[in-house]
């Protein structure tokens, strides 16, 4: 108490006694020793004599602008002047890696920065028309109108029969 010092260190750092300083107080007085006024345990900052000190003095306003001092100031403040750059100005701002919106183009999600997976074996880095290591080449061609003309040439096969 005599070095006005708190274990919570609040009445170091703000000046008003703690919960753990009042207690000690209300201690003291209740076996009836020497607490003295109760302004004494505060930082003087709090005192009012201190508040009066800090605002005796008076900033009266002025009426009007015409009652303003005269400064060498300008009037009005340009904006500083403009440095064209060299090259083309860019369209749009540079994105971080992690925005969405690089992602989007009209109105759907692009396939970039993302890994695919195969449909047949399950693996990642290639798809079904891509796998070898899919189960004895089921599924690998195509039936119908594919590339190697299989369904062309059931076509001509039941022209010819006729």
């Amino acid at each position: 108490m005599e070095q006005k010092a708190c274990v919570c260190r609040k009445w170091e750092l703000t000046g008003m006694p703690c919960k753990h300083v009042v207690a000690v107080l209300w201690n003291m007085y209740a076996y009836d020793k020497s607490v003295g006024r109760p302004e004494s345990w505060v930082h003087q900052v709090h005192r009012l004599e201190t508040w009066k000190k800090t605002y005796q003095f008076t900033i009266d306003p002025v009426n009007g602008r015409e009652n303003w001092p005269k400064t060498s100031v300008p009037t009005k403040l340009m904006p500083p002047l403009k440095i064209k750059t060299a090259g083309r100005p860019k369209k749009n701002r540079r994105k971080e890696l992690d925005e969405k919106e690089s992602m989007v183009k009209n109105g759907k999600l692009s396939k970039r920065g993302g890994t695919t997976q195969c449909g047949k074996c399950k693996g990642f880095g290639h798809n079904v028309r891509s796998c070898t290591n899919g189960a004895s080449g089921s599924g690998t061609k195509r039936s119908g109108n594919g590339a190697n003309g299989s369904g062309v040439q059931k076509k001509m096969k039941g022209k010819a029969k006729n």
